[in-house]
């Protein structure tokens, strides 16, 4: 097979009529001038417009790019280094690929401004699919209808902020040390989190963490990008993202929710009138252990972690002679956990 090519030995400016020859085995060679240029261990790498080889043969010149012109006609040039191929030969598959990446960042982005955009009536539906994803398997304990103690700390956080009306507390039999929101205003304690609580500031301080988030409405911007990731996951890669674990990087809250959410657990304890030393003493706990096998992993799942987080939580550290809560609320809650879990 022949084709009709323009060579560029890197050493001459004009161009030498040559041609490109590819015998039965898919061997190529370069004649030009009476000469042969074999071109052994070829690499290929080919995209829609043009393809690229490297040949051992060529010593001088490392890379080759051709671009197909038509069926007949190669455009062959030699290029000296790695880099000039780069600069010269940019493919149309090139700008389709960037081009995807950035439309899906700029959609990305644009979601977390989405969030205040969508009803209210959108977030009971939500709630229903989280809950029938995640934890459909946990038995509830106890919620704030039927227990004093968590209607306290719910009525606690609506005096101080009308925009939490609404909320509901609910403990969940879970093994982890964990507090999760759902869509719908949701407040979820794990079990485990109130038997390992060393005070009461601290789980409060945990609690008005979460809802800050509930607040702000983090939450569903997090499903919305899940719902957006497993749309693109079933287009693009037929579904292999959501079995592969990476769906739960992106249930994670962002550094920026993170920090907005400890700055308003920060303005609800100051209200609250408690001290930010128990949450002080959990980001140390959690700090000391995460390299360890035991539940930290589970709570950074959705709560990455920060050195700074800690340093935070210490530069507004106050000391308040009484509060709304006691000690006695933590003690009721962990005898409910206790009974119920059997203990």
């Amino acid at each position: 097979m022949y084709f009709k090519v323009e060579f560029f030995d890197g050493e001459c400016s004009v161009s030498q009529n040559c041609t490109l020859l590819c015998d039965e085995n898919s061997k190529f060679c370069i004649k030009y001038n009476d000469k042969h240029i074999n071109l052994e261990k070829i690499a290929w790498r080919k995209t829609k417009t043009k393809l690229f080889l490297t040949s051992e043969s060529l010593q001088k010149h490392a890379y080759i790019a051709v671009e197909a012109a038509d069926d007949q006609r190669l455009i062959l040039k030699v290029l000296t280094n790695l880099k000039k191929v780069k600069s010269a030969w940019v493919s149309r598959s090139f700008f389709i690929y960037y081009g995807i990446i950035g439309l899906f960042a700029a959609l990305w982005l644009f979601m977390d401004s989405l969030v205040f955009l969508l009803p209210n009536s959108i977030e009971p539906w939500l709630e229903k699919e989280a809950r029938l994803i995640h934890f459909r398997n946990l038995t509830s304990i106890a919620n704030d209808s039927n227990e004093p103690t968590l209607k306290k700390i719910k009525d606690a956080f609506t005096a101080i902020d009308p925009d939490l009306q609404g909320i509901e507390i609910e403990i969940l039999q879970n093994e982890q040390i964990n507090a999760v929101t759902l869509p719908n205003k949701k407040v979820i304690i794990y079990s485990k989190l109130i038997e390992n609580a060393d005070s009461i500031e601290e789980l409060i301080g945990i609690l008005a963490h979460e809802m800050t988030h509930v607040k702000y409405r983090h939450c569903i911007a997090s499903y919305i990008k899940l719902s957006f990731l497993s749309l693109l996951d079933t287009i693009v890669a037929g579904g292999t993202l959501s079995e592969s674990g990476i769906v739960l990087y992106f249930l994670q809250f962002s550094r920026a929710n993170e920090m907005e959410a400890d700055e308003g657990a920060i303005k609800y304890l100051e209200q609250l009138r408690l001290s930010t030393k128990g949450m002080e003493k959990f980001f140390k706990k959690i700090t000391e252990q995460k390299t360890s096998k035991s539940w930290v992993p589970e709570f950074f799942n959705t709560h990455p972690g920060s050195p700074d987080r800690r340093k935070l939580f210490t530069a507004h550290r106050k000391t308040y002679k009484e509060s709304v809560f006691s000690d006695n609320d933590l003690k009721n809650l962990k005898k409910i956990v206790d009974t119920k879990s059997g203990g």
